[in-house]
This record gives C-alpha cells, structure tokens and sequence, in this order.
C-alpha cells in the first residue's frame, strides 16, 4: 500500500503525521507501507515525482492532499499509470 501526500501551495511544508499513524496501523496489521511526501520536492512534475511507486507496485494507491483539483489531477496520473486501485483523500 502507498500514500502519498500531495503538496499544498502556500503552506509550510510539514511532516504527514496523519499518513503516518495510518501507516503505523497497517504495518501492525502486516501490510507493507510506504509513504511519499510530495510536498518536499514540489518543483518537480507529479508523474515524475510518482516514479518510485513503478518499482513498488502496490495494490492499493491513497492519494491526500488538501485541494480537490491537486488530488484529481494526481488519481489521472496514478490511472494513467496503470494503478488499479486509487482512493483519493481530501484532508
């Protein structure tokens, strides 16, 4: 399973503590997780900035992030790429 946290213009860019504790939870459930914080790198292209999750493959793909536009335009990536299952977040 992958989370990523999108990035959100004209915040400080800060830890996401929310995707870790869900994270926290399902490695004590025995999925593998990992979590990509977009938000420190956000000069750099959404589809090139979800290039790890190829070598990854995970099953499931939850994408949070504050603005609905963001988060819409990260699933039609995520899609493009081919991940089947994408649940978009809105926090």
């Amino acid at each position: 399973m992958a989370l990523i946290a999108l990035s959100c213009v004209g915040k400080p860019v800060l830890p996401p503590l929310t995707l870790a504790y869900v994270a926290t939870l399902l490695e004590q459930r025995r999925h593998i997780v990992r979590i990509y914080d977009l938000a420190l790198t956000p000069e750099v292209e959404l589809a090139a900035a979800i290039g790890p999750l190829r070598s990854f493959r995970p099953q499931v793909v939850v994408v949070a992030g504050e603005q609905p536009d963001v988060i819409g335009a990260a699933v039609d990536v995520l899609h493009d790429e081919q991940h089947t299952l994408v649940l978009p977040v809105q926090m």
